[in-house]
């Protein structure tokens, strides 16, 4: 192997770990979002329940974002 393809190598594994860093903060987000709403269950409240809703769902859109970006990443890591 060749110093560019290692170093596009190298490149490609730091972008899918921070990748990865970014599905822990979202899977975070979503959490948060899910203890809030059992907790407005518990002790009623609107706008903590569209806080944990709009929460939960910011969350999952962006799991499947960064689900579609480590993707392409995989895929370009398999193409060198």
């Amino acid at each position: 192997m060749d110093d560019r393809k290692v170093f596009g190598l190298k490149r490609l594994e730091l972008a899918y770990n921070r990748q990865l860093i970014y599905m822990i903060g979202a899977i975070l987000v979503a959490l948060i979002g899910i203890i809030l709403y059992i907790y407005t269950i518990m002790n009623y409240s609107t706008q903590l329940l569209l806080v944990a809703v709009m929460l939960f769902v910011v969350g999952v859109i962006s799991m499947m974002n960064i689900d579609s970006n480590m993707k392409d990443i995989s895929m370009k890591i398999r193409e060198m």
